[in-house]
This record gives structure tokens, C-alpha cells and sequence, in this order.
């Protein structure tokens, strides 16, 4: 299934012997600003390989959720995301990847805002990876709505694996247009 044309453009700010800083624009076909990030990041040493989870699975069919695919569930009257372990969703360093923990991130919060009859668009998602989630347990996303207001909602999500915090984003929402 296809969508609408998008192009990326991004540049590197800054980097010093620890991490860096980049910005990042992303425009419609008709070249329409849609959406803007900025990225600041720390270099990692590379841990002992993950070791070789086989084959990956076939994609799923078309309308399959991703995840439903990776096995994951919603609970609480959607105020929690679980993502299970499953080397499906691991990084090259053998840790959940960061782009499955910020897109469970969003789920949670939207599901937060649906069950308060607050349904918005994402508008923005600040994160925070404070430590590497590991793969050997079910990591959970859950949301406390801070203000659901009739224009904007912002809420609060907070990762957990382990029992440990190992991530934290504020995700804010924006009415949906008629």
C-alpha cells in the first residue's frame, strides 16, 4: 500500500567525541513543511554481538497491526502498551530498537487520550532513552494524560523493563480536523 510522496532532508549540527546534535525537515510533494525533528545522541561502545535469532519471520498481510505482529497488547482501557521480548524488534547492539519504543510510546498516549474522549493527532513526542531495554522481558509503555483540553492534550509516557525506567517521552496531541 502506498502513500503520499514525503522527502527527508537533514543536517548534521554538531558532534564531539561523545555523541552529536542533527535537525531533520520533512516535506509533502507540493513541498509543504509537514514535520521537523532534532536529534541529540551519545556514541555507544558496542557491547558482545546479539546472538543470531534466525531467519525473520514473513511480513505480515496487509491490515495487520504491528503489534499484533510482534505479539504485543494493549491493556488497561489503553492506558498501557506491552511490547513482549521478541527478536523481531531488536537493534545491531541486541536491545529493543528505539524507533519500536517511540512508536509504542505514541500508541499508549493515544490510547490514553481515546478512552478520555480526547482523540488527536500526534503533534509532537519529546523522548528520552535513559538506558538500553533489554530483550529477555516484556517492556511496558504506560500513560498518564496531564491535560486533555478541547484543542491540545499532552501526556506523559513512561517505559519500563525490569522494573527499571528506560525511557520517558511527553507526547502532545492536537485535535483532529474535520
Amino acid at each position: 500500500m502506498a502513500g503520499p510522496a514525503l522527502w527527508a532532508e537533514s543536517r548534521l549540527l554538531a558532534v564531539t567525541a561523545d555523541g552529536g546534535i542533527s535537525t531533520a525537515r520533512v516535506h509533502d510533494a507540493a513541498g509543504t513543511l509537514i514535520a521537523t525533528g532534532t536529534l541529540w545522541g551519545n556514541f555507544v561502545d558496542l557491547p558482545a554481538p546479539a546472538p543470531d535469532c534466525g531467519a525473520l519471520p514473513e511480513f505480515p498481510e496487509p491490515g495487520v497491526a504491528p503489534l499484533d505482529w510482534i505479539g504485543g497488547r494493549v491493556e488497561d482501557a489503553g492506558t498501557r502498551v506491552v511490547v513482549p521480548a521478541n527478536p523481531l524488534i531488536a537493534n545491531k547492539l541486541g536491545f529493543v530498537h528505539g524507533g519500536v519504543q517511540a512508536c509504542a510510546t505514541d500508541l499508549a498516549a493515544s490510547a490514553a487520550l481515546s478512552g478520555q474522549g480526547a482523540d488527536m493527532d500526534t503533534a509532537s513526542v519529546r523522548i528520552n532513552y535513559f538506558r538500553p531495554v533489554p530483550l529477555g522481558c516484556d517492556t511496558t509503555f504506560t500513560a498518564d494524560v496531564v491535560r486533555a483540553g478541547r484543542a491540545v492534550a499532552t501526556t506523559r509516557v513512561a517505559g519500563t523493563s525490569g522494573g527499571r525506567v528506560c525511557v520517558e517521552a511527553t507526547v502532545t496531541g492536537r485535535r483532529r480536523l474535520p
